[in-house]
């Protein structure tokens, strides 16, 4: 998408981490404030944004709780051969870990001046669990335009579920389906028009190990890219969602809200998508009972009606692209009032950035290097 950027007037680099030239690029832009894509990004390019540009507001955009998402996968790894085949989400994917990915995510929030998140779960997670200070968190919502009912229930027919092949959550999810939820799915709908419903699975990047699995007969078919994410959710009368571990905000499940097609989703895929409001489908964690609203979803009408409702309310609400967008620039604007002030108020970040990768441990494995040499 650079061509795209290019196009809006954005101007792009290609910079190597662990590279002082990326010190003579950002000292000739003087930007006012940098924004880092995970934090990854802030580990490898915040201490030269700081020393090179000590004026300029430092931003964490987390995309989603990457340690989160991370030591809920390893929870699930770790029972995967033990867990009760009844159920999809076990205790242990839920249980949030104080992994080295986690203090190191926390410490990067720390160190930047404000931290965005995705979810309204992620925010009070980082208040309320790990007792981060509300000043230095924002919510950022995604941004959706105003939603569609589009095609009528009748006029829909068939599965779908759509997601990167190169994203492990995604990859689970569809696994999951192909083992053990879709046949048992498809056996209990009603034939239509002389054949079962089928399941389509989206998604880029799509390995051969997934095309392989491809298979008219089952009705598991593997589609691949899509052109045009709506165009295509827009066609399909049940969105399923059965991720059992992950963060943030699902855009699969919200993408087919934006175009009138409820989910059934699991406790993981509902997650941070709702706030107070009814959940666009329906929500459950055992097999039984995925099974089992994905059936009702695609045969009662009135059901499907009010889960499409209640998917649009969820856009227009939550999801409001002129509201969300407002808020973000605001955000954005305050982050730079009273800076220094802000700063020195942030104790455990300037505590951090005095021992900055263990510091006094280095300095002093240095000094017996050189005595010893």
């Amino acid at each position: 998408y650079q061509e795209q950027l290019t196009n809006l007037g954005i101007k792009t680099a290609r910079l190597l981490p662990n590279d002082s030239a990326f010190d003579n690029y950002i000292g000739g832009y003087q930007p006012e404030l940098v924004i880092f894509d995970r934090f990854m990004i802030e580990e490898q390019f915040g201490w030269r944004v700081r020393a090179i540009c000590p004026n300029a507001a430092r931003i964490l955009d987390t995309i989603d709780l990457h340690s989160v998402r991370r030591a809920r996968e390893q929870g699930l790894q770790n029972v995967r051969d033990k867990q009760d085949i009844s159920s999809l989400v076990p205790s242990a994917t839920k249980t949030i870990l104080s992994s080295p990915d986690t203090l190191r995510e926390l410490s990067a929030i720390y160190r930047s001046d404000l931290t965005f998140v995705i979810s309204d779960y992620e925010q009070r997670l980082l208040r309320d669990h790990y007792n981060i200070p509300r000043e230095l968190i924002r919510l950022c919502r995604f941004c959706y335009s105003s939603p569609s009912k589009g095609a009528p229930f009748a006029a829909r027919r068939n599965f779908v579920t759509i997601g990167n092949f190169n994203h492990a959550p995604n990859r689970d999810a569809f696994t999951l389906l192909n083992e053990r939820l879709w046949k048992e799915i498809r056996s209990r709908l009603p034939q239509e028009e002389g054949s079962a419903p089928e399941l389509h699975i989206y998604g880029a990047y799509p390995t051969e190990q997934f095309l392989k699995l491809d298979n008219p007969k089952t009705g598991f078919r593997v589609k691949g890219w899509a052109k045009d994410v709506g165009e295509t959710l827009g066609q399909y009368r049940v969105n399923l969602a059965p991720l059992r571990f992950g963060a943030g905000i699902k855009g699969k499940v919200s993408d087919g809200w934006q175009v009138g097609t409820p989910c059934a989703a699991t406790s993981i895929a509902a997650e941070g998508m709702y706030e107070d409001f009814e959940f666009g489908g329906m929500v459950g964690d055992s097999v039984e009972l995925f099974i089992e609203q994905a059936r009702r979803l695609y045969t009662d009408q009135a059901l499907w009606e009010r889960s499409q409702i209640n998917g649009i309310r969820i856009i227009q609400e939550i999801f409001n692209g002129d509201k969300n967008t407002e808020r973000f620039l605001l955000d954005l604007e305050s982050s730079q009032i009273r800076l220094n002030e802000k700063r020195e108020q942030n104790f455990v970040g300037e505590m951090l950035w005095h021992h900055q990768n263990r510091s006094t441990e280095y300095f002093s494995r240095w000094i017996e290097e050189k005595n010893r040499t």
